[in-house]
């Protein structure tokens, strides 16, 4: 073991190993110590209690967000009952306003117990839930008694961020889960129903016959149900001329439950594969399932990292960002996001790039100047820009567009499928055509065709690289980088050279204090007066001694 390894502590909040400094000696980083001293002087230390490992705390819970999506939402949802209310309907639960959020920060039992408890504790709140394998939250309260854009910065401190539900966004996982525990479900019965075949119950017995029917059942589903999920899949990739790994996984399906229905209809139960669909159906499923889960968990995480383009005035009225065309004229207040490459309308004006090229510094832009989409307004007055491209064609966009829809050719994985299926259907042609020839019995040539096929099924695979992939997801997740594609190792080894701007990205995404010790030598009242003045502040510099 290396002394720097030896020298590594845990940190006090969320488990990370680290090195310990004279400064921090406790925590990995100040967001940890900051969510840390909360949680006790709140009263949370219950939180702990939970036993399990947390995700470190970012630096957004220093840095004010804008909340006034959630504002406006909540008013639209409190007008809606209202109006619900007034015609007829006075029943309390009509009369309660509820919304579901998505969550980002999530990682255990204790995230869920501390979202609850802190909503409990602002005014007007009814009930909180908290769904940590969908990463919503659904919250009820008092109409115009409760302050949902306060939940959402008070939690924000503690490490968690609310955004918008789009309820399409997991669509892709929850029918994976609900098909995975079925055949889960499916695979029990069938290993339960098959155990006495194996441990030598006397074929003569009558109920091997109804067992047998079971196993048979059984295995059906499993098809049906998870065994067409690889079977779409494989089809398609082949209508675009691609060969996917759902590909032998499907030709080994197909293969087992064809020869084992030819087999259990001749009365040949030893050939019969019923048992093997079954479980063999769930395992590529967990697999999947397993990939597709940490791949979602990394979306949910990028919640965090969007920046909001929010709303902007246009034509004298609040409009949304997405509503910007080309040539359009507008105005963003400060803080502001620019949604779209626009000009400068307005005199000199001051925006912070800090997210975009990594410079701390705030740049100033002249009357005329172009601005970049994603720059944020420093100025204290209402800007007036034109907008230079429409909202789908922003960079902006594009960053914060998650899925890609796109499907990733893997070409060494294609050509290793191709290979492989090349040999095993060369080796099953030649034992089937061996075996007919030498005995002439062609339903056993066909039994070793099937059996062939059944055993030279990619498991290894079908299991292993979903699990390599959730393994690698999970440790660069541990070093700050999420993984929100599965198609980025293939195209990883496309990448030769990387080129880094000596500041733009190797840069702190913050500054730091040279003397940070000179804080402690404030008053209460002067530290209380200094957060006061950088407490809503978007200059670099302020950002750096909110954090302090």
């Amino acid at each position: 073991m290396s002394t720097r390894a030896a020298s590594l502590v845990s940190c006090k909040h969320c488990g990370t190993p680290f090195q310990p400094t004279e400064r921090r000696p406790d925590f990995c980083c100040a967001g940890c110590q900051f969510v840390n001293h909360l949680l006790q002087k709140r009263g949370f230390q219950e939180f702990y209690q939970f036993g399990e490992t947390q995700t470190p705390a970012a630096n957004f819970v220093f840095h004010s967000r804008d909340f006034d999506w959630l504002r406006d939402l909540q008013k639209e949802t409190e007008s809606a009952v209202g109006e619900r209310g007034g015609h007829g309907r006075p029943a309390r639960e009509s009369l309660t306003p509820s919304l579901t959020l998505d969550v980002q920060g999530i990682s255990c039992a204790g995230c869920v117990w501390l979202l609850e408890a802190v909503f409990t504790e602002h005014p007007g709140a009814l009930s909180c839930r908290v769904n940590s394998t969908s990463g919503t939250i659904d919250l009820r309260w008092e109409p115009g008694q409760c302050d949902l854009a306060a939940y959402a910065a008070d939690i924000q401190r503690f490490g968690y961020l609310l955004g918008p539900h789009d309820g399409s966004k997991r669509s892709a996982l929850r029918p994976l889960t609900l098909k995975l525990g079925i055949c889960a479900a499916l695979a029990m019965n069938a290993m339960l129903f098959t155990l006495p075949r194996y441990l030598g119950i006397d074929t003569s017995d009558s109920l091997v016959p109804i067992f047998d029917a079971i196993s048979l059942a059984l295995a059906t589903l499993s098809l049906l149900i998870g065994g067409t999920y690889f079977f779409r899949r494989a089809l398609a990739a082949l209508g675009i001329g691609a060969l996917h790994i759902d590909l032998p996984i499907s030709l080994g399906l197909l293969a087992a439950y064809t020869g084992s229905v030819i087999a259990w209809l001749r009365g040949d139960h030893s050939f019969a594969y019923f048992d093997f669909i079954s479980i063999f159906t769930f395992l590529m499923l967990l697999g999947r399932w397993m990939q597709e889960r940490t791949l979602e968990s990394n979306r949910q995480r990028l919640l965090g990292m969007k920046i909001s383009p929010g709303k902007i005035q246009k034509n004298g009225a609040a409009a949304a960002a997405e509503s910007l065309a080309e040539s359009d004229h507008y105005s963003i207040s400060k803080g502001r996001i620019v949604p779209v490459r626009s000009r400068v309308k307005s005199s000199a004006a001051s925006f912070a790039l800090d997210w975009i090229t990594g410079e701390p510094a705030p740049r100033l832009f002249q009357k005329g100047s172009i601005v970049p989409a994603g720059a944020r307004n420093l100025s204290a007055d209402t800007l007036e820009l034109e907008a230079l491209e429409s909202w789908t064609n922003s960079r902006l966009a594009s960053l914060l567009q998650i899925e890609s829809g796109h499907e990733w050719r893997n070409a060494s994985l294609q050509k290793l499928i191709r290979t492989y299926l090349s040999i095993v259907l060369v080796i099953a042609a030649l034992g089937f055509a061996a075996w007919g020839l030498a005995s002439g019995d062609w339903f056993r040539a066909t039994q070793v065709l099937v059996s062939i096929l059944v055993v030279s099924c990619p498991c290894a695979i079908g299991v292993a690289l979903p699990l390599l992939d959730d393994t690698a997801a999970a440790r660069m997740q541990a070093v700050g980088i999420f993984i929100k594609e599965g198609t980025l190792w293939p195209r990883l080894r496309l990448v030769k050279n990387i080129l880094f701007d000596k500041t733009g990205t190797l840069t702190l995404e913050t500054l730091a204090l040279n003397d940070p010790d000179a804080l402690s030598n404030l008053t209460p009242e002067q530290k209380s007066i200094l957060l006061r003045l950088v407490e809503s502040s978007l200059h670099p510099v302020a950002a750096c001694l909110r954090e302090a």
